[in-house]
């Protein structure tokens, strides 16, 4: 349903299913930064209490990402680090190495 939707509208589709959202509040989507082949995107809501807007934020964070996964799985990181001992490499003054693909 979503994956021809731009991150802002289905942000907003997702952000009026919050009980503690505040209505006429702030609710904003930004482009903070961006590079050649990145660009980091925030997305902000205000909730009605502190501890409910943490809440919303993890909440926020996993249905958009859970988007992400399921229509734009590209936008994934294709790269990690090793923690030494772990079934990646690493160097042997135990500094954490890029492993491709994950």
């Amino acid at each position: 349903m979503y994956h021809r939707i731009p991150p802002r509208e289905v942000f907003e589709d997702i952000v009026k299913e919050e009980k503690h959202l505040m209505a006429d509040e702030f609710r904003l989507v930004t482009v903070e930064e961006y590079g050649q082949s990145t660009q980091k995107i925030m997305f902000y809501a205000t909730a009605d209490s502190p501890t409910e807007a943490w809440m919303m934020n993890v909440r926020l964070c996993e249905k958009m990402g859970d988007w992400v996964r399921r229509n734009r799985p590209q936008w994934w990181p294709r790269l990690r680090l090793a923690v030494p001992g772990d079934t990646g490499s690493s160097d042997p003054d135990g500094a954490e190495t890029p492993v491709a693909g994950v």
